[in-house]
């Protein structure tokens, strides 16, 4: 996974193309950062790990105090709005990139 991803298109595909997942963050909510929504709106959300890089960066709701992995729904809930998902289709699709990102070839996954 490359952490705390926030480089354009391009690069985007290219790790892609390396097998590495994105890891997406509080960083997606600012104001002026159009680029990685445009990324995260291209790429696919198999390709997309939600992270909270907690203390750092949080979510724009809370800018500027610590934060915490307990504001990964909101960032789950931002990503949903963009990519015209549900917020349940994005938990689902990033939960089954994480446990296949740190259990690879060990998951089962059961509905």
């Amino acid at each position: 996974m490359l952490h705390c991803f926030s480089e354009n298109i391009e690069y985007a595909r290219n790790v892609i193309d390396l097998g590495l997942f994105l890891g997406i963050g509080g960083i997606i909510t600012y104001p002026k950062n159009n680029l990685l929504r445009k990324v995260v709106q291209e790429i696919p959300i198999e390709k997309i790990v939600l992270e909270t890089d907690a203390p750092w960066l949080p979510p724009q709701s809370i800018r500027g105090k610590q934060n915490s992995s307990k504001y990964i729904n909101e960032i789950a809930h931002y990503i949903a709005d963009l990519k015209q998902m549900t917020f349940e289709e994005i938990s689902e699709k990033t939960t089954k990139n994480a446990l296949l990102l740190f259990y690879y070839k060990k998951l089962t996954i059961i509905h």
